[in-house]
């Protein structure tokens, strides 16, 4: 798995299965390019934990997962941002 990340906040941009793709995606100005063994399920399973594991409403929140890779140890992992729902989508 190819994962571009932003240099400056780390989060994950894209991420490309070497399946899909005969060489590396080219990284853009201000992102690099990272060979990271992760699965689809692996991917799925971070960002629901730490939905799971996040304090909010379901009521009147939606909590948002962000996949951000760890550059010194090459690890995945997600930060949850809580938003609002809008009124009109309550109803």
């Amino acid at each position: 798995m190819y994962i571009e990340y932003d240099n400056d906040t780390n989060r994950v941009i894209r991420m490309v299965s070497e399946n899909h793709i005969s060489s590396p995606p080219n990284a853009q100005d201000g992102r690099t390019v990272t060979d990271e063994p992760i699965s689809v399920d692996s991917r799925r399973k971070i960002k629901q934990d730490a939905i799971d594991d996040a304090e909010y409403d379901p009521e009147t929140e939606q909590a948002v997962a962000k996949l951000f890779y760890d550059t010194d140890t090459g690890e995945i992992y997600a930060e949850v941002e809580i938003r609002e729902i809008e009124d009109e989508e309550l109803e």
